[in-house]
């Protein structure tokens, strides 16, 4: 291991690290430990949704540039565990349009009240820390990343 020493960040930047590290922690828990890209297509899938736009897998690769195969596995993942149904186009009957179930609006409000938690907690952690202009303690840091993991199995 390099003895190098890394020089401390500030308060602000662990927090908005911590925030970062915790939405990412959330989407991996609730959705099953997939990779990032998965979580790109879940909130690509919610944002649609609340605008009223049943999407297209082909629309959903178009919009976060993941590969087309790559998103129908992840929605075929999501069809197997309720979270969404494909809903036939009347316009176009080639299209399948996919729709949030109520299994699935229930996960993203949840979702949802998480991430206002954790802004809330991370504005007023960001706000603690710059006042306090203390170096991070990275035992704190990693006692709090143990414990929102376990809180996230606890869910599951």
């Amino acid at each position: 291991m390099n003895d190098e020493k890394v020089a401390p960040i500030s308060g602000a930047e662990v927090a908005r690290l911590a925030s970062c590290w915790r939405i990412l922690h959330m989407m991996t828990s609730s959705y099953g430990s997939h990779p990032t890209g998965q979580i790109v297509i879940a909130l690509t899938l919610a944002i649609l949704h609340r605008t009223g736009y049943l999407p297209t897998v082909n629309e959903i690769a178009a919009a976060t540039g993941i590969p087309r195969s790559n998103v129908s596995r992840y929605i075929t993942w999501q069809l197997d565990k309720g979270l969404l149904e494909e809903i036939i186009d009347p316009s176009d009957r080639r299209l399948r349009r996919l729709q949030q179930t109520e299994k699935g609006r229930v996960e993203m409000e949840w979702l949802d009240s998480q991430l206002g938690n954790v802004w809330h907690e991370i504005s007023g952690m960001t706000e603690r820390m710059e006042k306090q202009q203390a170096e991070a303690d990275p035992k704190k840091i990693l006692e709090r990343m143990t414990e929102l993991t376990r809180m996230a199995e606890r869910r599951l």
